[in-house]
């Protein structure tokens, strides 16, 4: 049984990333950046939720009945919209036989994920990240007690409470009915592992166009780097292969590259869309959820990209542009120096 929860949750994220990427970016006809953007989507819906959740002191099954009414309708109308697209291109779908390179690409994601979700890997950080997860299912609250010790909170840990990251694994572990413990070292492995990839596919394509070959050799040389990079416990390496479960390596190994890849896209044409603009709000916002680095190191990296391309473009509308998608990294941070 427990199995079969696990496959499921692993393919109920699949199907929301698939939609809500769908619903913001609309006909792309890219489903690796659909997905992605999707993912990026849930994560700044539990930033932008939760966080009234935990300072209103609401419960746990609170906080998942308003997350699952609210990322329920949004598939629902992303589905409406854009189902009779996505069926159709599953119709339409033939299977060709792979070249070997792709294969390969595909043996090493595959090698990387599958010994990491069925590896037992444990790791220090545990002691909080998932025990903050196992601790709000356990207790039904949200930031109230503290993992280390099981006694109340005096005040609100700064550090933590502005990403709550960990309770993406209470939540969708209560909707499936898994143990946030499962979610984390077994559900995330199999989905962040190849979503990691698929950022690394994007930044692939966007620098080789559409020589596959290029882009095969650019995944390969990635893999084998990620594989041996377990010469320091700060690699991007060790991040993704080793705890991938956790927020900080979220930001590591897919927020920041991504990041890379969106500046790749559009800066140079000195200015974005509305659809543009909005989706890098939507990164930021998520970087905000992973983790307190996140917060503002993924600002300092956009605005730096940004004050490049004005001095090398003369326009100052990029950077106002993007300076408008962190102000809720700019806020966070102005309470978290209120809060310590």
């Amino acid at each position: 049984m427990i199995v079969l929860r696990i496959i499921g949750c692993i393919l109920l994220l699949m199907v929301i990333f698939v939609l809500l990427g769908k619903l913001l970016c609309g006909k792309t006809h890219n489903p690796v950046l659909e997905w992605v953007v999707g993912f990026f989507a849930v994560l700044a819906l539990f930033e932008v939720i939760s966080l009234p959740c935990i300072f209103l002191r609401r419960s746990l099954k609170e906080l998942s009945l308003v997350m699952f009414a609210v990322i329920g309708g949004l598939c629902l109308i992303s589905f409406v919209l854009h189902g009779k697209e996505l069926i159709e291109a599953v119709k339409e779908f033939r299977w060709k036989k792979p070249e070997m390179l792709v294969v390969v690409v595909l043996l090493l994601v595959l090698l990387q994920t599958f010994v990491l979700g069925f590896g037992n890997h444990i790791d220090d950080d545990d002691a909080f990240y998932v025990a903050t997860a196992v601790t709000a299912v356990d207790t039904n609250t949200l930031y109230a007690f503290d993992p280390y010790t099981g006694s109340s909170y005096y005040e609100f840990p700064a550090r933590y409470v502005l990403s709550p990251f960990p309770l993406l694994g209470a939540v969708i572990g209560k909707w499936i009915g898994i143990r946030p413990t499962v979610f984390f070292h077994t559900v995330l492995p199999f989905v962040l592992i190849p979503l990691a990839y698929g950022v690394y596919f994007l930044i692939g394509n966007r620098v080789f166009g559409e020589n596959r070959e290029k882009i095969a050799w650019f995944l390969i040389f990635l893999s084998l780097v990620n594989l041996f990079s377990g010469f320091s416990p700060w690699s991007v390496g060790e991040f993704l292969l080793v705890r991938i479960w956790q927020g900080k390596a979220v930001l590591a190994a897919i927020l920041l590259p991504f990041l890379i890849y969106f500046v790749l896209c559009y800066f140079e044409k000195n200015y974005l869309t509305i659809k543009e603009w909005i989706l890098l709000f939507v990164v930021m916002v998520a970087s905000c959820f992973v983790s307190s680095m996140g917060i503002i190191l993924s600002a300092i990296m956009l605005e730096a990209f940004a004050i490049m391309q004005v001095f090398r473009s003369k326009k100052i509308k990029l950077f106002i542009q993007t300076s408008s998608c962190c102000i809720l990294n700019v806020a966070l941070a102005g309470i978290y120096l209120f809060m310590r």
